[in-house]
């Protein structure tokens, strides 16, 4: 039985992002997949499906509710998310799945993630979120998720369908969108590496697009502790609910680890992210007080801004990460021929979507 036939792809999609289901719908047609598209748009997708995909229009769902909405239409042992504007490889899909079939005791895995920018489809260069060759075969749940939680992303992985059942189950209430779509990724990571162990595997497995700044709000785990401090207590106790349903742990135990990781792993780790982003606007509020050069601020910050962020800044990492990467190291398209011709497939069909968008 062919490999797809085990998996069920669900692709999240909402409001203004339908052009990017252009692309990852045509790099999928060649193959057999389930793949279930699940909408919150107001509006649904306006172009007539060209291939067999189910699509699911849901608006106003949150993030949480529509992925769990997804879940009824899904009866395969394995499934995945694949964010809109994200390529994940078939093949690379199919060798997870042997490696799973073999390792009961391992509740995911992934390959090798590269990351893209539409304005230079000619650097790429590895997640920095990712690892290489990893294995996270530690025996118990505290010790997997104490070394590895928050260290990179799980949520992107192929998983055994019952990770996906618990973490949606248990963020179900969770409605508002900003918070759901800010803790969905960790959420999915903490069940994963409760259920079992993960392993990274050396395939090339993903594309993800990256982007240097953001445009809409931006929410991390401490700001949703402080400003959102019924989401936070409600997420920290379904969270410790189950993990005392799986340790022999009391609640309180399972509370005091949780809260432990937040604050140690990834409050730390955001915050320090906070005081690189800040120097620039440092910069700008100086310049505020100058009123004669109000116009040569705006130009400066904008060509700041577009410079660095579309130049500077991807040839730079593009060009440091590639040096970190050995070229015997298999599964990425600058270190062996399979991964590169697939990433040449990706590249036409982002270049093709990019000039019909525009």
């Amino acid at each position: 039985m062919s490999k797809a036939k085990n998996y069920t792809v669900i692709i999240p999609t909402y409001n203004s992002r339908h052009h990017n289901l252009n692309r990852i719908l045509e790099y999928f047609s060649p193959h057999e997949l389930n793949i279930i598209i699940v909408d919150s748009s107001e509006s649904p997708y306006p172009n007539e499906f060209n291939y067999q995909f189910k699509y699911l229009h849901v608006p106003g769902l949150g993030m949480y509710e529509k992925v769990y909405k997804s879940l009824e239409s899904v009866t395969t042992p394995y499934v995945l998310l694949c964010a809109d504007d994200d390529f994940i490889i078939p093949s690379g899909i199919a060798t997870c799945i042997d490696f799973l079939d073999e390792n009961p005791d391992y509740s995911s895995a992934q390959g090798n993630r590269i990351c893209f920018t539409k304005s230079r489809l000619s650097v790429n260069f590895p997640d920095p979120d990712a690892a290489y060759d990893l294995d996270v075969n530690e025996e118990s749940p505290l010790d997997r998720m104490t070394y590895h939680w928050t260290s990179f992303f799980v949520a992107y992985s192929v998983h055994r369908i019952q990770n996906f059942k618990e973490t949606f189950k248990l963020g179900n209430e969770f409605t508002n969108d900003l918070f759901a779509v800010t803790t969905i990724e960790r959420h999915l990571d903490f069940i994963t590496l409760l259920n079992g162990k993960h392993r990274i595997l050396p395939v090339f497995y993903q594309a993800r697009e990256f982007e240097r700044t953001s445009t809409g709000q931006t929410v991390t785990w401490e700001s949703v502790k402080t400003g959102q401090p019924e989401n936070y207590k409600k997420l920290v106790s379904k969270l410790a609910e189950n993990l005392q349903s799986k340790l022999d742990l009391s609640f309180q135990e399972c509370l005091d680890f949780i809260e432990s990781l937040f604050v140690e792993k990834y409050v730390r780790k955001t915050a320090e992210a906070d005081i690189t982003e800040v120097k620039v606007p440092v910069k700008q509020k100086k310049m505020n007080k100058i009123p004669g050069i109000i116009k040569l601020k705006a130009f400066y910050s904008k060509s700041y801004y577009y410079f660095t962020d579309k130049y500077v800044f991807t040839l730079l990492r593009g060009v440091l990460a590639k040096k970190r990467i050995r070229r015997d190291k298999k599964g990425f398209p600058y270190s062996d021929e399979l991964s590169n011709i697939e990433w040449q497939k990706i590249k036409a069909i982002i270049k093709k979507n990019k000039v019909a968008k525009s």
